[in-house]
């Protein structure tokens, strides 16, 4: 899903989500939510903006989807 994708999905009612995204912190599933850098719309993780640089690379095969 493309970064502009994402953030019109959060963007939308929550009664029109498709999908909820959030981050596991310590063991706590924290929202990611749309925010504001250098006046572009940016992915935030809801309490600690900068977590989500933290987040671990995805690899290719994986970013498609999990086999089942």
């Amino acid at each position: 899903m493309s970064e502009g994708n994402f953030i019109a999905e959060i963007e939308r009612p929550h009664d029109e989500r498709q999908w909820n995204f959030f981050v596991m912190i310590d063991g706590d599933p924290v929202p990611i939510v749309v925010g504001f850098e250098n006046g572009r719309k940016c992915l935030h993780v809801a309490s600690q903006p900068a977590a989500i640089f933290r987040l671990p690379e995805m690899r290719r095969e994986r970013a498609l989807g999990w086999g089942v």
